[in-house]
């Protein structure tokens, strides 16, 4: 994994946690604490290589694998932007 990729994985769980960590739970969270059974009003984030996310979606657009899809943009003069789409 590139450094700015490792990066952005980090920022956006720290995001998660700082700004919506009563309704987030992480994949290791759900396996450690909720016996792998997302809790009732828990939104679960998962983060996967783009190139797998997409071939899941292809290979079984029926199911509701994601809700939401953010990515992170490091700006040329050092800046980063979040776009966030909902589905």
């Amino acid at each position: 994994m590139k450094f700015t990729e490792g990066a952005f994985k980090e920022w956006g769980y720290q995001v998660a946690k700082d700004e919506f960590g009563d309704i987030t739970v992480t994949e290791t969270e759900l396996y450690d604490n909720y016996d792998g059974k997302l809790p009732a009003g828990k939104i679960l984030i998962k983060d996967r290589i783009a190139d797998a996310m997409f071939q899941q979606m292809v290979l079984d657009p029926f199911n509701r694998m994601l809700d939401a899809i953010g990515i992170g943009q490091l700006n040329l003069d050092g800046s980063i932007q979040l776009e966030m789409s909902l589905f």
